[in-house]
This record gives C-alpha cells, sequence and structure tokens, in this order.
C-alpha cells in the first residue's frame, strides 16, 4: 500500500486493530473456504504463501497458517512498520516471516529475491486501501510463479 508517515494506514494502533478485528476474521475464513473448496491444497508442504497487509498478523499466525498446512512458510507483508514488529512479537511461528513491503513499490524485484516467487496470495481488507489498484496487481502478478493463485476479501473500494 502506498501510505505517507501522517496516514491513518501507517500510524493505527496495532493494540487497537488486533481488538477490533473480529468481523473481518468471519469474511476471511468464509473466503478461504471457498478458495481451498476450488483450489484444494498442497499436500506435500512445497508451496510458499505471501499475506498482502497482514496488519497484526493474528489472522496470519491463527486463521491462514492452521488452513494453509502443510506448507514451506507464509511470508505475511504489511506496509506499516509498527504492525509488522508487533506481529513478529505476538504472532511469530516458524513457518511465517514477517516483512515490510509497500505492495506499489516501483519495484519489487528486491524482496522477490529476498522471498522467492508464491505459489497463492492472501490478501484480505487490504487491497480496498490501495490507491494505485493497477500498479497494485500489477505488482501482485510479479510476486507470484506462473499459475499462481490470488484469494482476496475486501470492502467496497473507496474512491
Amino acid at each position: 500500500m502506498h501510505a505517507s508517515n501522517d496516514d491513518p494506514l501507517t500510524t493505527l494502533k496495532p493494540e487497537l486493530y488486533v481488538a477490533s478485528n473480529q468481523i473481518q476474521w468471519g469474511v476471511n475464513l468464509k473466503a478461504l473456504e471457498n478458495f481451498q473448496k476450488s483450489f484444494g491444497r498442497d499436500e506435500k508442504g512445497e508451496q510458499q504463501y505471501l499475506d498482502l497487509g497482514c496488519g497484526t498478523g493474528d489472522f496470519t499466525r491463527e486463521g491462514l497458517l492452521p488452513r494453509c498446512l502443510p506448507c514451506r512458510r507464509i511470508v505475511a507483508v504489511d506496509v506499516s512498520r509498527d504492525m509488522v514488529e508487533y506481529a513478529r512479537s505476538h504472532f511469530g511461528h516458524p513457518k511465517i516471516t514477517y516483512d515490510v513491503l509497500d505492495v506499489v513499490a516501483d519495484d519489487v524485484s528486491d524482496f522477490v529475491e529476498r522471498h522467492g516467487q508464491f505459489d497463492s496470495v492472501f490478501s484480505f481488507f487490504c487491497l480496498n486501501w490501495v490507491r494505485n489498484q493497477e500498479k497494485a496487481l500489477k505488482n501482485i502478478a510479479l510476486l507470484m510463479k506462473p499459475g499462481g493463485t490470488v484469494c482476496s476479501s475486501s470492502a467496497p473500494l473507496r474512491h
């Protein structure tokens, strides 16, 4: 996401967010259920997943990870350093790597070099905050392996 230092996206307090995201959990779980019915699961455990807009990491750790196992790992990213630090300290797991990523960055090649490409990209209640949707979707395509899949849920776009 593209956000400035005074943008509410980067200044939202992780403690407030994690205490008030229950409605999103239900929507996220339904999206995951439908996704898995359509695309199945990798029983070999070799797939790598990206959680785009992980926020505090609570859903990544407690909602997404159990439904993605076995897997090689989940790389969970957010534009907010505060959110990523909170996620690392409160919702860490050996199968989850937390990192900072702006999905509308001019170049995501360094990120791909560090982490590789992804079999599936999950994004829950994130893309509706992104102003440059075209750039975000182009970058998501660059982050995915050929034939990769996307699972997303979102509030209506704001314009």
